[in-house]
């Protein structure tokens, strides 16, 4: 069974790299996964997904009540709400579609989110996110 994590982010907008950041650390690292590294969204997320029946997405989540640099862990599913999303399409909906679709996409998507304020240009990560990846990264690494 193919299995990926899913690493996403932007690393020009500061706190929203944390994604990228965790997938460089773990690539190659995580026994029976690959780790792929993306700044897509919504349907162009289907591309990299494609041909795996178990992934986990790592990104950034900006909430209205929570604290910066918490994680926030869920499984998505058919029925999941969709998170606010600035892209046409919410990775639900475009799971969805994709399905519909006839495309072979996973049976199971997990995510591991980090809370983080709203993204600012700039490089690196705040010291509150920076601890929450590396809580992260020790998760992910006893897959």
């Amino acid at each position: 069974m193919k299995r990926l994590i899913l690493c996403l982010g932007n690393e020009i907008a500061g706190d929203d790299g944390v994604g990228l950041y965790i997938g460089k650390r773990i690539k190659g690292n995580i026994r029976g996964w690959d780790v792929k590294l993306s700044n897509k969204s919504g349907f162009y997320l289907l591309e990299e997904m494609e041909g795996y029946r178990e992934v986990i997405i790592v990104d950034s989540i900006i909430l209205r009540e929570g604290k910066v640099g918490e994680i926030i862990e869920g499984e998505l599913s058919p029925s999941s709400h969709p998170f606010p999303s600035p892209h046409l399409l919410s990775l639900p909906q475009a799971l969805s579609l994709g399905r519909r679709l006839g495309l072979f996409l996973p049976t199971r998507v997990r995510f591991l989110a980090i809370a983080i304020a709203p993204p600012s240009f700039g490089e690196g990560l705040s010291e509150k996110v920076l601890k929450a990846a590396e809580l992260a990264i020790a998760k992910l690494s006893n897959l």
